[in-house]
């Protein structure tokens, strides 16, 4: 559901109500929201906070250190800022930055001070929120037009912590396709794990991307210049500056730098400031300070500890305390530790964990507790401490088994246990269990007796780690204590298909890998694992890995292929996928051939999945078949492997049994898809028309509403696949309008995949992006045309420059529609270059693979001739138009039905432009 904000132009009035909730609006943007009203992401206009009250901050000095407070002015990172100026600056109308560094390396401080001087220089700037867990937004309306405004800046912080599919909306949101407007997106993270899959989605729009990774203040990072250790001494003192005026403390200026301050532990913006703040708050009780990481946090942890005995002290019975504090100190301690554990709630939501803790007084404990920690709107509640850092390190040493001066807490593994379960058997997972599997995760490479806990939260309930989406499953993965036994079970769980984790799961099976690879020495079950490890690496589009893992998999199974030729034929299909989906056709044609012989073998007994597996690698073999030798020997292919499907799902309908109906329903419907083009290919095109619209209706029947909520359904992906093939099978009937919904159609089901899983999803979209320029071109759209176009191009650039085998094809292919589009909107010159480029690329693999690539090399031969002789170069035209009269003869010859209309195209214009040159035109169509 989306909602869009009033045009930009002249007044604007927008009435925001809510019954019984929270209502917000936004002038001059879109709204997008889940189906149950929940919003994916809010957007605000960018304000600096106000001071804070200096009294306020010293009752807890960790509020100091909480970066929207702004307590130390910006130093150092200046070489950072001049960067992102000139991104700001400099480039497309489009750009988006991945600013990335660890916790605590000043990433927030950075954008922070990035978004003050950008507003300074007249941009209009403004803050995405992740809908899930924003930070509510005081104002119910928003005003976010760009009028009188330099250009927009959009800040995202916690980007790698956003679902995917709000990234992928927030992206969409018309405030950031605003023409003439410059914009430009910085999205803040901990890691680049995130960056690729939302790269590829940026594709899109042609928008220039850039990663920044912010250096460690120890050391070299990316292209970022380090700190020296006079920028850390200046950034020392800049923060103790502060921090004294704070204390109202002057003498605490003269406290110099640890010695230890040029150390690995300081390798931290936030490290260098902690040692700041210490260092004065112990200056003014007589205290030493320490002087590393470990006890700089156990120092103001305690300090925390010490305000909440205070504040419990001063509201105890009698005292003159103006406000009433009745929680002590070891309750406000696990109040605290659940904050850190749960973010901010809703106050109900808050109330109900409380009372799922049967906490005492529960809801005196959630004021008192929002009076040491205020949330950031009074309709929520357990704000968590801040900087995250500190939460992760809290974390880690509330609970048993860390070796640090802290106290642990006999509460607290209960407490996680409590925390992070469902309520009861068949009930959802907590709202919070991303954030606390992500917390407890990454605390637990500085503290690895945190891995105990993960272990007892998956072995309860692994499926919790597949419900935290794949931020955990990443961060998971990572964690080096996970009991190898819980990935596997974790593994029990994971869905397939699963585009919207694949990248995740991914990153899980590889690491169980490692482990199966180094403890098993069974051949068979090493295989095994190869294919299971080779399908996931596939569905997150790592086809390069998957081929290894593919490879490793055939050479283990061939020795023990006479014992069990299925799962031999099963390794051999396996490696023949992977090798497709590299462009390695021929190879994978031998592994498709005998993965057909074996299977045909084992088909004899009759049984549901034999019949499954043979009409799978018939259909592989089909699809190579069409690559790589004729599309008459891929027919009779594709037709045995309908057959063998129509067979099934008729025998399993009169027999009622549905335990293998709908596979076998799905199975001939993506078979159905693939044969109506290869039927197209040898010119049967009413015949690929009936076939294409019988797979899509059955897809109809299987998934009614495809694109109904946020879900992605498993069969989405083929579904998407026989939708393109009908718009084909309609364009070469000519049913143009009709082509266009259909491409319409399949072009948002592919923007779903892409937005779940770009990696493997976004060649599909470009493909559909393309046919839809041409049906656009052709039903005089010329404009929506090119810029369809336009955009795919600039896609297919991309991919072929990171894989020419793979995607050469496809940006020749785009080349050849945008002569057509061009020469009705740029002329023929701008026509003629991308005829040019077109005919270079596909003389290459048409030398290598004339039966794939000869029909489009002589249709770009073909227009480039047409574009000469727009241009009066009627000699090359001529040149150029018997090249293609010559390659397209060879075609007709072998296929006339398929062939012989464009080779009389071909011959009529031909000529035409002899006859203009005054040359014999003596050519005919021979019978």
């Amino acid at each position: 559901m989306t909602g869009t904000g009033a045009p930009e132009e002249g007044r604007h009035l927008q009435q925001v109500t809510a019954v019984n909730g929270f209502a917000f609006g936004v002038v001059g943007a879109d709204i997008h929201v889940f189906g149950s009203g929940q919003p994916l992401y809010l957007l605000a206009n960018w304000r600096s906070e106000e001071p804070a009250n200096p009294d306020w901050l010293r009752e807890l000095p960790s509020r100091m250190l909480n970066a929207r407070r702004l307590v130390v002015p910006f130093v150092g990172r200046e070489g950072d800022l001049i960067r992102l100026g000139e991104w700001r600056d400099m480039g497309p109308r489009l750009a988006v930055r991945w600013l990335h560094g660890p916790g605590g390396q000043g990433k927030t401080r950075l954008a922070t001070e990035f978004a003050a001087r950008s507003a300074a220089a007249g941009w209009k700037v403004v803050a995405a929120f992740h809908g899930p867990d924003a930070d509510w937004i005081r104002e119910s309306t928003q005003d976010l037009s760009l009028t009188g405004h330099t250009g927009l800046l959009v800040v995202v912080d916690y980007a790698d912590r956003w679902q995917l599919a709000a990234l992928t909306w927030l992206l969409k949101n018309n405030l950031l396709h605003r023409t003439g407007v410059t914009t430009r997106v910085l999205m803040v993270a901990r890691t680049a794990n995130a960056w690729p899959a939302i790269r590829g989605i940026l594709d899109t729009y042609q928008a220039g991307t850039s990663g920044h990774v912010l250096a460690p203040l120890d050391g070299e990072a990316g292209d970022a210049r380090p700190a020296t250790p006079d920028e850390r001494t200046e950034m020392f003192e800049a923060a103790r500056d502060s921090f004294a005026r704070i204390y109202g403390r002057p003498s605490a200026r003269l406290v110099p730098p640890p010695d230890s301050l040029s150390g690995a532990d300081f390798g931290l913006t936030l490290a260098v400031h902690m040692a700041a703040l210490v260092a004065v708050d112990c200056h003014g009780r007589g205290g030493r300070p320490p002087d590393d990481m470990g006890r700089l946090t156990t120092y103001l942890l305690n300090r925390e500890q010490l305000h909440w005995a205070r504040l419990y002290g001063d509201g105890a019975p009698g005292s003159p305390a103006p406000r009433p504090f009745r929680t002590p100190p070891e309750a406000m301690n696990r109040l605290v530790f659940v904050a850190g554990l749960t973010g901010a709630l809703p106050r109900a939501g808050g109330l109900a964990v409380l009372g799922r803790l049967e906490t005492p007084a529960a809801a005196q404990a959630m004021e008192d507790h929002a009076f040491c920690y205020p949330p950031s709107d009074e309709a929520l509640a357990l704000e968590p401490l801040y900087p995250d850092r500190l939460t992760e390190d809290f974390l880690a040493l509330t609970l048993p088994g860390h070796q640090a001066d802290h106290p642990h807490q006999s509460w607290a593994p209960g407490t996680v246990s409590t925390l992070m379960a469902r309520t009861g058997e068949g009930a959802e997972p907590p709202a919070w269990t991303s954030r606390g599997l992500t917390f407890l995760a990454d605390a637990a490479a500085r503290w690895p007796h945190l891995a105990a806990y993960l272990n007892e939260i998956l072995r309860r309930d692994p499926a919790l780690a597949t419900a935290g989406g794949n931020a955990a499953l990443a961060s998971l993965a990572s964690v080096p204590g996970i009991d190898v036994s819980l990935f596997m079970a974790m593994h029990a769980f994971f869905p397939y298909p699963a585009p919207d984790l694949a990248p995740g799961i991914a990153d899980v099976m590889r690491r169980l890998g490692d482990h199966v690879f180094a403890h098993t020495e069974e051949d068979a079950t090493r295989a095994g694992f190869h294919e299971e490890l080779c399908v996931r690496l596939s569905a997150a589009g790592r086809h390069e890995e998957a081929l290894e893992s593919a490879q490793a998999s055939v050479a283990l199974r061939r020795p023990l292929a006479d014992r069990d030729r299925r799962r031999y034929a099963h390794a051999l299909h396996a490696l023949g996928t992977v090798l497709w989906a590299l462009g390695r056709y021929p190879e994978a044609l031998g592994q498709a051939d005998e993965a057909v012989r074996l299977r045909r073998q084992l088909a004899d007994d009759g049984t549901p999945r034999s019949a499954h597996d043979l009409a799978h690698a018939l259909d592989n073999q089909g699809t190579l078949l069409s690559q790589v030798a004729s599309h008459t020997e891929a027919l009779k292919v594709r037709i045995k492997a309908r057959d063998v499907w129509r067979r099934q799902v008729r025998k399993h309908s009169r027999a009622g049994e549905t335990e293998h109906l709908e596979a076998m329903q799905a199975g001939l419907a993506q078979s159905l898809a693939h044969l109506s083009g290869t039927q197209l290919h040898l010119g049967r095109h009413e015949l690929a028309l009936a076939t294409a619209e019988e797979g899509v209706t059955l897809f109809e029947q299987l998934v009614p509403d495809p694109l109904a909520d946020g879900t992605v359904p498993y069969l989405l992906p083929p579904y998407q696949q026989a939708v393109s093939a009908l718009g084909t099978a309609l364009l070469a009937s000519g049913r143009t309008q009709q082509a266009r919904e259909a491409f319409r159609h399949a072009v948002a089901m592919a923007e779903r995949l892409v937005e779940v899983n770009p990696q493997a999803y976004e060649t599909h979209l470009l493909d559909d992006l393309s046919s839809l320029g041409v049906v656009c071109s052709m039903t005089g759209r010329h404009e929506e045309a090119l810029e369809v176009l336009e955009l795919a191009l600039a896609r297919f650039e991309r991919l072929a420059r990171t894989n020419p085998i793979l995607h050469e094809s496809d940006l020749a292919r785009v080349l050849v529609h945008l002569t057509e589009a061009y020469a009705y909107s740029k002329g023929p010159s701008a026509a003629l270059a991308a005829a040019e480029r077109a005919v270079d690329i596909y003389r290459r693999l048409a030398a290598g693979h004339p039966r794939v690539h000869e029909p489009a090399f002589a249709q770009a031969l073909y227009l480039r001739g047409v574009n000469l002789a727009r241009l009066s170069r009627h000699m090359e035209a001529v040149d150029s138009l018997s090249d293609a009269v010559a390659v397209q003869r060879r075609l007709a010859d072998a296929t006339p039905q398929a062939h012989r209309a464009r080779l009389a195209e071909f011959l009529a214009s031909l000529t035409e432009i002899r006859r203009a040159t005054g040359s014999p035109a003596h050519e005919v169509v021979r019978d």
